[in-house]
Formats: C-alpha cells, structure tokens, sequence
C-alpha cells in the first residue's frame, strides 16, 4: 500500500483495510472492513504503528462498549489530502480526538476535558483513519526525521503525563514519589527527573523488574508497597516527607500510601484509576489539618504538549527504547492486548503496520 513511506511515495491500492476489533482482552479479531474517505478539508491517514494503552485493556471501561477500533496513540503518512495545510507523504502523529478550542473548559485551560471534540474516524488500530479538518489544526503533528513511528507513538502518553505536572504545579527543586511503574509511572519519574527538574524521586513498584528499571531510568530510591513508604521516603529524602506524590496505578492502596507520603501542601496527582465499583477511605482530618493536601486528578492533554513531546523523543530526553518494551507486527494484536494486561510481561506494547 506504501512504498518507502520515508521518500512521501504514497499509493492507495484498496478499498477495504484490516482493523483490530476489539470484544476483550482476550478476544481481538483482525477484519476486513471498508477504507474510510476523507471529509471535504480532511486528511486520509495511513497508519504505521499504534500504542496499547493501559486504558485499552481496562476491561471494566470498554468491554461494554464493544465491538470497537482501538487505540489513540497514532502515528502515520499522510496519504490524501483535501486540506492546504497537510501534504501527501507527510509523517505525522494523530490525536485521536481534539479540544474545540472555544467552549468554556478550553478557554479555561482544561482542553482534556471539552465536551465538543473533533474525532477520527475509527481508532488507530486500522491500516487507514480519516481526519476532519476540524481535528487538523490541533491534532497533527509531524514526525522529526530521526524519530521512528514507532517511537513516535509515546507523543501522546507522554503529552498527558507533562500535562498533569502542569495542572499540579510542579515545580523545578520539589521531591516526588512515583506509586507504579509501568509505562506511565516511568514516564513520570524521566518528566520529573530530567523536565521538570526534581530534587529528589522515589519509585515505589512491588514487580521486580519494573524496579530495576526505575532504578536504572534515575530514580532517587526505590521501595516495595509493602513496606513503610512514608517513613522510608523520610528516610532517605533527609527527613522530609515529598512534595508531589504520583498515583500511576489502580490500587486504591496506592491512593492511601500517596496520601501518607506527602507533607504539608503536598499534592497527589491521581492518574490512574480503579473500577467504577471500587470505594475507599481516607481522613480528611489528614487532609485539611496542618497539612492542606490537594488531590488533583488529570484525564489526558491538551494539544500545545504533543510538539514538546516529539523533541523529547527526539533529543532523548525519553528514552523510546526502555519505555517500549514490545513491537508486534498488527496481525499479532491478540498478543499485544495479552502481554499489556500483563504486568509482569510488558511496559508498552506497540503494533506495527508493514
């Protein structure tokens, strides 16, 4: 379908592309289904390599949704082009959906949570997607020459990642605690270490492996769950409790311990969460006595991160390599859903198209 997509020689030879329809994490069939066209000022998109999200095999979250086209973490060619500010042959990455830009939530800053966004045509787990122009000015980004499709992926999850630090304020010179290591989580501890500037971080991740990779990414300390986080962060943060503690898991006692690991005016960032069903406590004693924590929660980016984040990836800032651990060619989309909802398997798992 392209030839040497790096030279802009495009060619689209049929009318149909395989998909990646979803029903569950073990139920991920490869079909047949009609190419979409381009709206008048869109763009058709042929898709080079997706992400699997930890969001994609949250069961609970899109079992009841399906049958459905995963996935947001999207980079390929342009291939047709109806609009004047996107070319054939161009490599980009796509948001799967984009903030309008006008109503109330993104006048305020809060793009993550518009109610009016421009969408693709499908998930990014098909050969082709169709980009609105509405979605363009916003959602696509073109790819540096030195960075792979496949490492372009990371763009998005990264992009949600720099724009929880913003919303929580952090700053050059504060301590963190990460809680879960998975992708997310050591992308949060490279933000904080290596962006944003941390004095100090600690990893906190009860599977081995993923320690070890913390450890080895720069973080400061790295301890289990089931030990005494708070005092152990005290212990080796000169007696001080952190600053920011990073909720990168769904274990509510990941909530709890992120709530112990902060001193006064700390902020815990929840950026994972739990099943709907799921309940827990907390003082809010410990909340607001003498110690006035905020709990800020972030839900993915708004569109200014994702140029910043294709530098960092780039510049290596981001090492692409430790963070994707797995690159399956797209026929094998049942192993890629069974290895991310795997902990003890994978990082990041990324489906390639040839």
């Amino acid at each position: 379908m392209i030839s040497d997509p790096r030279s802009g020689a495009v060619q689209i030879s049929e009318e149909y592309m395989r998909v990646a329809e979803y029903h569950s994490n073990s139920d991920v069939r490869i079909k047949r289904v009609k190419r979409p066209d381009p709206d008048r000022n869109g763009i058709l998109v042929k898709v080079m390599a997706c992400g699997i999200c930890g969001s994609d095999v949250m069961e609970w979250f899109r079992v009841p949704k399906s049958p459905r086209i995963l996935g947001h973490e999207i980079s390929g060619i342009v291939c047709e082009s109806r609009n004047s500010s996107v070319s054939v042959g161009e490599r980009v990455v796509v948001r799967n959906q984009t903030p309008c830009g006008v109503c109330d939530m993104c006048l305020s800053g809060n793009h993550a949570v518009c109610e009016n966004q421009a969408e693709i045509s499908s998930g990014g787990m098909a050969e082709y997607i169709a980009a609105p122009p509405e979605l363009i000015q916003g959602g696509i980004f073109p790819i540096p020459k030195n960075v792979s499709f496949s490492d372009a992926t990371l763009a998005e999850p990264i992009s949600c990642v720099l724009n929880a630090h913003h919303r929580a304020g952090a700053e050059k010179g504060r301590s963190f605690a990460v809680f879960g290591c998975g992708a997310f989580g050591l992308l949060h501890l490279l933000i904080a270490k290596r962006v944003t500037g941390a004095s100090f971080c600690a990893a906190i991740e009860p599977v081995g492996w993923r320690a070890q990779t913390a450890k080895e990414l720069g973080a400061d300390s790295v301890f289990a769950p089931s030990e005494d986080v708070g005092q152990r962060i005290k212990d080796a943060n000169n007696a001080k409790a952190v600053d920011f503690a990073i909720v990168s898991t769904g274990s509510v006692s990941a909530i709890r311990s992120a709530i112990d690991a902060v001193g006064r005016h700390g902020t815990v960032i929840l950026f994972a969460t739990p099943s709907p069903e799921v309940r827990t406590d907390f003082s809010f004693n410990e909340l607001f006595w003498r110690k006035e924590i905020k709990l800020v929660s972030c839900y993915g980016a708004g569109p200014i991160p994702f140029g910043r984040a294709l530098r960092m990836i780039e510049e290596q800032i981001i090492p692409a390599d430790r963070i994707l651990s797995h690159r399956l060619p797209f026929h094998d989309a049942q192993l890629g859903f069974r290895l991310a909802s795997n902990q003890d398997e994978a990082l990041k798992v990324v489906l390639e198209f040839t």
